[in-house]
């Protein structure tokens, strides 16, 4: 665990000192044999997505329209289809949800596009309301409907009786938001439901039940029913079971044509429940760092107000397809980023170089080359940026000081560590998010944590930052964080039975994700691929409430010669270090693996939610 004591100084060398030997790198491209292949083409789904928005708007009476979108839904549509293609179907007028109605103009049909809430739906009900009372000239359909609501996911009843609720029953319309999936990066997909994680897991809303269901079904459709299917916990044992009745369906009820040929030998489906530690530590990996200290949403790094990278961006795009720099920095641990950026910032310095050349052909040809390599350089300097704007956010002697904290706490070498950590936090009235998470780290790993320290803490937690915080920590108590939940039993079992977070990552330092620790959810998956897998911790992690299980498909049918192609899907998210992690077990297991996401998480995503729940924000 020493080598990251040095870090952040050795990062910063590295990237100025152009002398001594660069590591060796891994780019994790080169083990997706399956993906690249001609017939596994996973922007298929942006593309139908993109279609389905298309139709959608065509299906809508009038030409011109306004629509107002909810803020989390921003960057799935910038990824799918842009605001540029929403404007050819005919939005004039966009507008962000608030708690302002809209101004629509005369002419123009009022349209929503929201993610499932009851706050939302209800803020969206009194906005037509007030609509309905105050503006004569908003448009109104044949049918008497004000406004249309595209919502998801599918099947959502809320809808209608907050409207009946609100007075406004038929004066709205609900359709179904055509996002399904789509894809974030080379080997992930998104299914953008923002805030799924805290919503689930927290208020008890099992949304992504139907939303997973609804995702993999589409994926299904073109990519083929895969072979064997394995589901670990009970959202995950939902989430199959409605995927199955959707595919019981006539090909005309279920939503579309079905591939004929299974391109996935195997879909594991899995329950976030089932390792609620791992989110809660600090990520190391240089994706993982990123969004520890900015949001990043749908593969888009979002920077805060007033802040840029090169070229002015407010964002930075983390998609190895697309960017060539980021597929060698994604998956190394942060300290390593030094080496990473000198070689790429080496080869664009040669490429520019040759522009001595004074052979006509040679000069023709860097001239072609000229756009790619302003993109790389492009490329390179938001990401030096971005290092440099991590750097001054998270390097600090407090940041190592809460990371040993973790380790000793998930490792159970020493817990006294971590209550003399938080104290110590507590005093300094150090950030409170992640003093909260050392706190649920320490009370969901600690077996024998008494009542009286665990109240102590929650004491003086109140008394460093508010007292209004006794909310926070009655909507965790009841969600099962605290005392006696799914999620303490869960984890002590599995620490009982396997030191799964001892497990050192390869070895490899340059790709450790967490603190010296392994995630559980690589564990997992090493396990569900082994030969001989462990059948007791499988069984603690399935038992009773939280059901394991393997379906076969009866149109079993491998292609010899060819790397298994997995489908690993996660509802409530996961965090950049655990897919990194996954992606060094899937390379030593020779098999290639796609990931399938409600988002991607950090242990901020849970402990915001209690701590200060996001406002509505202002209109656009």
């Amino acid at each position: 665990m020493s080598h990251f004591s040095s870090a952040w100084v050795a990062c910063a060398c590295c990237m100025v000192n152009n002398s001594g030997a660069q590591p060796h790198f891994d780019n994790m491209a080169e083990f997706t044999n399956a993906r690249s292949s001609a017939e596994f083409d996973p922007n298929i789904l942006n593309r139908e997505a993109k279609r389905a928005i298309k139709k959608a708007f065509d299906n809508l009476p009038g030409s011109k329209y306004d629509l107002v979108l909810e803020k989390s839904l921003l960057s799935s549509l910038e990824v799918v289809c842009g605001m540029s293609f929403l404007k050819q179907q005919g939005v004039a007028q966009f507008y962000e949800l608030s708690n302002r109605a809209p101004m629509p103009q005369e002419g123009r049909v009022l349209v929503y596009m929201c993610n499932s809430s009851v706050d939302v739906m209800s803020n969206i009900a009194q906005q037509i309301d007030h609509l309905r009372q105050h503006s004569p000239q908003v448009e109104t359909s044949s049918t008497g409907v004000v406004a249309y609501v595209f919502v998801r996911p599918l099947g959502d009843a809320i809808f209608d009786l907050i409207a009946e609720r609100e007075g406004v029953y038929g004066l709205i319309e609900r359709r179904d938001l055509p996002i399904h999936a789509f894809t974030m990066d080379d080997d992930t997909w998104s299914m953008g439901d923002s805030g799924s994680l805290a919503a689930t897991y927290i208020h008890g809303v099992t949304d992504c039940v139907s939303t997973t269901a609804a995702a993999l079904n589409v994926i299904a459709q073109h990519f083929g029913p895969a072979l064997q299917t394995d589901y670990l916990g009970e959202l995950a044992k939902a989430a199959v079971e409605q995927l199955q009745k959707i595919q019981a369906l006539p090909p005309s009820e279920a939503a579309g044509r079905r591939a004929t040929k299974p391109m996935f030998d195997r879909l594991i489906v899995v329950d976030r429940s089932v390792d609620m530690v791992t989110p809660l530590c600090t990520q190391l990996t240089y994706a993982g760092l990123a969004s520890e200290a900015f949001k990043v949403a749908d593969g888009q790094c979002h920077l805060p107000s007033e802040t840029t990278v090169a070229d002015g961006k407010s964002k930075v795009l983390f998609n190895v397809a697309r960017d060539e720099v980021f597929a060698d920095l994604r998956d190394v641990n942060f300290s390593r980023i030094g080496a990473v950026v000198k070689k790429h910032a080496a080869a664009s310095k040669q490429g520019m170089d040759q522009a001595s050349l004074t052979d006509l052909k040679a000069m023709r040809a860097l001239v072609d080359k000229l756009p790619q390599l302003q993109q790389q350089r492009s490329a390179l300097a938001a990401h030096l940026d971005l290092s440099m704007l991590i750097m001054d956010t998270k390097s600090n002697d407090v940041l190592e000081q809460v990371m040993e904290a973790e380790a000793a706490i998930v490792s159970g070498i020493d817990y006294d560590v971590g209550v003399k950590t938080i104290k110590e936090l507590l005093c300094r009235q150090y950030d409170k998010r992640s003093v909260l998470r050392l706190m649920l780290l320490l009370r969901l790993c600690h077996t024998k944590l008494s009542d009286s320290t665990w109240d102590e803490l929650r004491r003086r937690f109140m008394q460093a930052y508010n007292y209004t915080h006794v909310l926070a920590f009655m909507q965790l108590e009841e969600a099962g964080f605290v005392k006696g939940g799914p999620f303490n039993a869960l984890w002590r079992e599995v620490r009982r039975l396997s030191d799964v977070a001892k497990d050192p990552v390869d070895g490899d330092a340059a790709h450790q994700g967490l603190y010296g620790l392994k995630p559980i959810l690589a564990k997992v998956i090493t396990q569900l691929l082994s030969d001989v897998p462990d059948n007791l911790l499988l069984r603690k992690l399935g038992a009773g409430e939280l059901p394991s299980k393997t379906i076969k498909s009866p149109t079993a049918d491998t292609t010899p010669g060819a790397r298994p192609l997995i489908l690993l899907t996660v509802l409530g998210g996961m965090t950049y270090a655990e897919m990194s992690a996954v992606r060094r077990v899937a390379k030593d297991s020779h098999v290639d693996i796609q990931f399938l996401v409600s988002e991607t998480i950090t242990g901020n995503d849970l402990v915001e939610a209690v701590l200060q729940p996001v406002p509505l924000a202002s209109p656009v």
